[in-house]
């Protein structure tokens, strides 16, 4: 919310608008009157947290619809390598310096003898399975077990394409960038921060289930983009919203409680993946995943959303004061407390001087041209966007990348979240 300290914002009593009796501030209003924290706040804060775990099922949701699935080694019994049954195998596939050792280079093909214990356990068969991708080498004798099991084999992102397994992602966080700008002016403005929020949700779950039937990696990746830009405009409206129902002296504290929702949305999307996994067997298909993890979006709007307030600060702001004084009088009762008669709501101590002059009017909007043409907020801005830089690029480099650690998939999502 852009405050510009120039000007007074209408004023309203709490039994109804009139004269000037005792004009007070929002932050005012419930550090003497309506309580820091109290049930009402509570509930409110759990609801429009709820978001960051939404945001991680979204996020996090590659990890596993984006995992390096299972490939074949295929064997044709036309070489000179000998299975040790008199029959001669000539392995195609791609090199991999874990399984096999190089024996001669032909062309682009690539021959070479694999260990003897694994010459022993295929005497009777023609594939090998290996979890590790296939390296890059044309002509290679391979096969996926399941094309479905991910967008990788999907379409086929290996070899020459293999740099297109992160672009989709690349995409996720760019739209993200661009969606907190624009769902942070649309929360501003006419939608308030309740309806930049139900936007933000309906839009996530919309282009959450048309990922799951992308018909190529082009349109996938388009639209990892609109859902990492509703993921960005779901994390500014629900913690805005979230923080200006907070007393002053509870905020900072409860503005950092905000964040464990996150890492249990993850602990969510684990336990979804590893009971879809279970319950598919065979039939895994990483398109249902994104269906799966975007239900609860779907239950969010139809479920929570219409218990949320829409923030006093906004309606303040934007003259609506007789709804910001119905929200607080709601929130007030139920902490089990009465505002007083006679409090006139201001945006900040200056506009009690210059309320008898000007009247009931909106404020002026701001920009974020104004942040940076003072000194002090100019530092501030600097000093928070490179330390939210380090910390989500410390935290996404591993997180989103922990299916190239070589152990359990869902307990490293687990341990690293926790």
């Amino acid at each position: 919310m852009h405050e510009n300290e120039e000007e007074p914002v209408a004023a309203c009593k709490s039994d109804g608008c009139g004269t000037a009796d005792h004009p007070v501030t929002i932050d005012e209003v419930f550090s003497d009157h309506v309580g820091n924290f109290g049930r009402g706040q509570i509930l409110h804060f759990l609801l429009t947290s709820l978001g960051w775990m939404l945001q991680a099922l979204h996020i996090l949701v590659p990890v596993f619809a984006d995992r390096s699935p299972v490939w074949n080694y295929n064997l044709n019994t036309n070489s000179n390598v000998s299975n040790g049954h008199g029959h001669n195998l000539l392995l195609c596939a791609p090199i991999c310096t874990d399984y096999t050792e190089f024996n001669k280079r032909l062309g682009d093909e690539f021959m070479f003898h694999l260990p003897t214990a694994i010459s022993i356990a295929v005497n009777y068969s023609t594939v090998i399975r290996s979890s590790a991708p296939p390296c890059s080498a044309s002509n290679s004798s391979w096969s996926w077990l399941d094309k479905k099991e991910s967008t990788i084999s999907e379409w086929n992102l290996v070899s020459d394409r293999v740099y297109l397994q992160g672009f989709a992602q690349s995409a996720f966080f760019i739209g993200s960038i661009v969606g907190s700008s624009v769902f942070g002016h649309l929360s501003d403005w006419k939608l308030g921060r309740r309806g930049a929020l139900a936007f933000s949700t309906i839009s996530l779950c919309v282009f959450g289930m048309l990922t799951a039937v992308s018909p190529n990696y082009q349109l996938y990746v388009l639209l990892r983009a609109l859902t990492g830009a509703s993921t960005g405009g779901l994390a500014v409206s629900s913690y805005v919203l979230g923080m200006e129902l907070i007393g002053p002296s509870c905020r900072a504290n409860v503005a950092l409680s905000s964040l464990y929702f996150f890492p249990i949305g993850s602990f969510l999307l684990v336990a979804v993946a590893s009971a879809y996994r279970m319950l598919a067997s065979g039939s895994y298909n990483w398109r249902y995943l994104y269906v799966v993890t975007s239900i609860p979006s779907v239950l969010y709007c139809l479920s929570v959303l219409p218990f949320i307030n829409e923030s006093p600060r906004w309606y303040l702001v934007h003259g609506h004061t007789d709804k910001a004084m119905e929200v607080l009088m709601s929130i007030c009762n139920q902490n089990g407390r009465n505002l007083p008669k006679g409090l006139v709501l201001v945006t900040c101590h200056r506009s009690k001087d210059l309320l008898g002059e000007t009247g009931n009017r909106a404020q002026q909007d701001g920009s974020l041209v104004q942040v940076f043409k003072r000194r002090d907020t100019r530092y501030r801005m600097l000093i928070v966007v490179v330390s939210w830089f380090a910390c989500a690029l410390g935290y996404y480099v591993f997180n989103l990348n922990v299916g190239n650690l070589g152990t359990n998939l869902y307990l490293s999502v687990m341990l690293y979240n926790g």
